[in-house]
């Protein structure tokens, strides 16, 4: 079956970020323990700070 449990990226190496996928990570994993179901970037955010959360959040909420 073909996975649905993650959203494409479209890369914008124009507009950098200081923040490191380290404390991305620690960011969305205090949102999932606070309730929040859907986690994502913006502006800065590249597959780098993306890719760490497939590791570190669930992949089902209940």
């Amino acid at each position: 079956a073909e996975r649905m449990d993650y959203v494409d990226t479209y890369r914008d190496r124009g507009r950098p970020t200081p923040v490191t996928p380290e404390e991305f990570t620690a960011w969305a994993r205090h949102c999932v323990e606070a309730g929040v179901q859907v986690v994502g970037g913006c502006c800065g955010i590249e597959i780098e700070h993306i890719r760490p959360l497939r590791d570190a959040l669930p992949t089902h909420l209940p």
